[in-house]
């Protein structure tokens, strides 16, 4: 079982975004967006941005185990954990939070993949289960700037962190002390 790095996804002025798909620290990420904010700051004629976001994309992929089964949150999964349904194809959902300066959004669901001939089971279908977390500010200082990632990095983790299941924790947690090694 296999649990991807997040991608990253940053959107700051409106129209521009960065892909960050592997950093080593949250400070590390934060410092590279602060260093795009100053620059995007000498450029545009505004005090504000119009939306700021931290987007992280995770997918628990797996060729010979259910991604679904502890991986992630059984309240998320419950109409597939319930064996009830045969054959399925698609399954998704979202969760929109509102706030007064945002909000956040939780997208999450299957992902059919092909195994490829290296596996040994070409052509075999295996699902990945996908988290997709969208924590965003709107109207955002640029002087506030380093406290809007902060804050939308805290609502992402402990939405990342409710939407996963045991195994992950685990996983993540083993992953984090080996590291530290």
């Amino acid at each position: 079982m296999e649990l991807q790095h997040p991608l990253t996804e940053r959107r700051i002025a409106g129209s521009y975004f960065e892909h960050v798909p592997k950093y080593t620290t949250y400070e590390e990420m934060k410092e590279r967006t602060l260093h795009v904010v100053e620059a995007a700051s000498q450029v545009i004629d505004s005090d504000f941005f119009t939306r700021v976001g931290l987007r992280y994309i995770n997918v628990v992929t797996s060729d010979t185990e259910d991604p679904v089964d502890e991986w992630v949150n059984p309240e998320l999964t419950a109409p597939l954990l319930s064996q009830r349904f045969q054959g399925v194809q698609d399954y998704s959902g979202k969760l929109q939070l509102a706030a007064a300066d945002g909000g956040c959004l939780l997208q999450h669901g299957i992902r059919l993949k092909t195994l490829p001939p290296t596996t040994g089971e070409a052509g075999k279908t295996v699902p990945s289960y996908y988290i997709d977390v969208d924590a965003y500010r709107t109207e955002v200082l640029i002087k506030d700037a380093s406290a809007a990632l902060d804050a939308m990095h805290k609502q992402a983790f402990e939405m990342f962190d409710w939407a996963i299941g045991d195994k992950a924790r685990e996983y993540l947690s083993a992953e984090r002390t080996s590291a530290k090694r």
